[in-house]
C-alpha cells in the first residue's frame, strides 16, 4: 500500500480487499481503519474476510455478529459466505440460538443456506440434546432442496442416538441409504 501512495497511486476498494486477503489479522484491521479513513467503506467482501479472519483466530462470536449487523445497518446485504462465518462463530460459542436466528434472517432475506450452515446448526443442536431441532433442521434442509450428505445424516443420527431414540436413528439411517446418499471417500 506504501508503495502505491509513493508512486501517488491511490488505492481502491479491490485493492484493499486483495491486500485484507493477504495479511495478518491485525494488520486487516489497521487496513479496515485506513479504508475508512479513505472514505471507502468496507464492502461484502472485505467484511467477510475480516470475519474470517477473527474467526480463525477465536475471537469472541460477537465480534463476527457486530460485523454482520454493521454490514446490515449499511444496506449491505451479507451473503452466504458472512452467514456462515457467523453461524460457525456462534456454533462456536455454544449459542445455537442465535445460530437458529441467523439461518432464518438468511431465509428472510432470499440469502440460500448451503449444506454446511444446515449441517453446523444440526451438530450445534444435537450436541445439546435438541435432537427434535436437528430432525426438523435436516427435514427443512431437504424441503430447501438442499440435499442432506453423511455428515448431515450423521450428525443428526448421532443426535438421536444420544437421546435414547436408537430406533429413530435407525430409521434415519435406513432412509439415508434409500436417498442414495453416497459413501465418503
Amino acid at each position: 500500500m506504501e508503495h502505491m501512495r509513493r508512486g501517488l497511486v491511490r488505492p481502491d476498494a479491490v485493492t484493499y480487499e486483495a491486500v485484507l486477503k493477504a495479511t495478518t489479522w491485525t494488520l486487516a484491521l489497521e487496513i479496515i481503519g485506513e479504508m475508512r479513513r479513505e472514505s471507502f467503506e468496507p464492502g461484502i467482501v472485505a467484511c467477510t474476510t475480516i470475519m474470517k479472519k477473527a474467526s480463525l483466530h477465536d475471537c469472541p462470536w460477537s465480534l463476527t455478529l457486530s460485523m454482520l449487523h454493521e454490514l446490515r445497518q449499511r444496506a449491505v446485504q451479507p451473503d452466504s459466505a458472512a452467514y456462515d462465518v457467523a453461524i460457525r462463530d456462534c456454533t462456536r460459542g455454544h449459542q445455537w440460538q442465535m445460530a437458529l436466528s441467523l439461518l432464518r434472517m438468511m431465509q428472510q432475506e432470499g440469502v440460500q443456506p448451503h449444506l454446511k450452515c444446515w449441517t453446523t446448526i444440526s451438530d450445534t443442536c444435537g450436541r445439546v440434546s435438541l435432537w427434535e431441532i436437528a430432525m426438523d433442521l435436516l427435514e427443512q434442509m431437504r424441503a430447501s432442496c438442499v440435499s442432506p450428505d453423511r455428515v448431515s445424516y450423521g450428525v443428526v443420527i448421532d443426535s438421536c442416538q444420544r437421546a435414547g431414540h436408537q430406533q429413530l436413528a435407525i430409521e434415519l439411517y435406513h432412509e439415508m441409504q434409500r436417498a442414495g446418499v453416497p459413501q465418503m471417500q
